[in-house]
């Protein structure tokens, strides 16, 4: 009893960002399940942690929580000489969910035969509604990602004939909820098939549904989706900010700072950048209440890049210390060089030369323990030629002419294209094919 009301906290301390508490929560009540010998209790408890640790951007922490409460759930009983699931509905909502963390890890082959194996338990304990659901998300996961995103020809038949099943079940059940579900994903469906006006259709239904359902997050979800797969135009906008208000009026930060990350690439790509820097900076802050540190050091990333465009230079240093100290903590050597990079531009653009040779030095320090891979390679190469003109500006010829043929010996070994100092202003070096 108490560890399940402890449990029923969980998804509205995640949904206002209180991460800690939430987790806090779910460790409390597997401890009272495990006090009370309540075995699926427990397995309960961690489902709900790795829902917590998604919310944080760790997916595969929540990997190894699903797996652990597959296996429990998996346990059986004897009844006539038959063995028997403890609870087949979550072992089957479990498997699922198991098979949607393996696709955000991009494991598709796995996570599609946990959504067959969830298909195949519901069908022998006959649970019609799960049976709807979990073909609903096997749907889901074939049309994942944007509409460029090709399916196909049998994957297609496949996504489209489960989708179609979970419809026709939600709407004899009266499963309203599952129908507006349904219709979403048939609305990234004909968006994958270019069929763009189907698609708005079948959005703006699942949105209508949702809004008569009382159901902000679906509500915000339909809205992103139109902003998604608007192709880029500025009506995409509206969509993004109009999910991006409702999550915030429901308190779903997670969902909100979702919006605002897309809502930001593409204020970015139609060059409204003070609109998209404002986007990064709510986005930041979600993030880091949440704790999510890859995305963080995402935000921070296009923050820099935002504000060195328009020649904010004292803000870009500031953001890109910011940034290679979460490289650090992180031990991602790779953003940690990225950051030494954008340091050494924007100190050079304020005239603080030195700062910015030693930022260099510390960015190709970097490149080099990363050697091979290509990211390193480009940047190590940039940055060499980078350091030869600054020392050229201050008459230091002969050690500019040693950075410069470095520069040039790195991209002939990397099978980069060759260029001068002035090429390399208006373009990055390509790999020769």
């Amino acid at each position: 009893g108490q560890a399940e009301c402890l449990l029923a906290l969980v998804g509205a301390y995640v949904e206002v960002g209180k991460v800690e508490p939430a987790r806090q929560v779910c460790e409390a009540a597997r401890q009272l399940a495990s006090g009370a010998c309540e075995v699926l209790r427990t397995a309960e408890a961690d489902m709900e942690l790795a829902g917590v640790l998604q919310a944080c951007g760790d997916d595969e922490g929540a990997l190894d929580l699903l797996i652990q409460a597959r296996d429990t759930y998996a346990q059986t009983a004897s009844l006539g000489g038959t063995k028997i699931f403890l609870n087949p509905s979550r072992l089957s909502e479990c498997i699922a969910r198991l098979g949607d963390a393996y696709g955000r890890c991009g494991q598709g082959g796995r996570a599609l035969d946990c959504f067959r194996q969830a298909e195949k338990i519901c069908l022998a304990a006959e649970d019609l509604q799960g049976l709807a659901k979990h073909q609903c998300g096997m749907a889901r996961f074939y049309f994942r990602g944007d509409k460029g995103a090709k399916l196909s020809r049998e994957e297609l038949e496949v996504a489209a004939g489960k989708l179609g099943e979970s419809l026709e079940a939600c709407k004899k059940q009266g499963n309203r909820r599952g129908v507006a579900e349904c219709l979403l994903v048939q609305g990234v469906m004909y968006h994958m098939e270019d069929n763009r006006q189907e698609g708005d259709a079948k959005l703006k239904l699942a949105h209508d549904l949702y809004k008569e359902l009382a159901c902000r997050k679906g509500m915000a979800e339909a809205l992103h989706l139109l902003g998604a797969m608007g192709g880029g135009s500025p009506q995409g906008i509206l969509h993004y900010e109009q999910a991006v208000q409702i999550s915030k009026q429901g308190g779903d930060m997670a969902s909100q700072a979702r919006s605002l990350m897309d809502l930001a690439r593409l204020q970015a790509r139609l060059k409204n950048r003070p609109a998209a820097t404002k986007c990064w900076e709510e986005a930041l802050t979600i993030k880091k209440l949440y704790g999510d540190r890859e995305a963080t050091k995402l935000c921070l990333t296009e923050l820099c890049t935002l504000h060195e465009q328009v020649d904010d230079f004292g803000i870009t240093v500031e953001l890109a210390h910011e940034l290679k100290e979460a490289a650090v903590a992180t031990r991602d050597a790779e953003r940690e060089a990225v950051a030494w990079s954008m340091i050494a531009r924007g100190e050079a653009g304020s005239g603080n030369l030195g700062q910015a040779e030693e930022a260099l030095v510390n960015c190709i320090a970097r490149c080099q323990d990363l050697e091979g891979s290509e990211m390193s390679d480009l940047l190590m190469a940039d940055s060499h030629d980078k350091l030869g003109q600054l020392l050229r500006v201050q008459e230091r010829h002969e050690e500019a002419d040693r950075e410069t043929a470095e520069a040039q010996r790195i991209k002939r070994q990397a099978g980069l294209n060759v260029v001068s100092e002035k090429d390399l202003n208006n373009q990055r070096p390509k790999r020769k094919v």
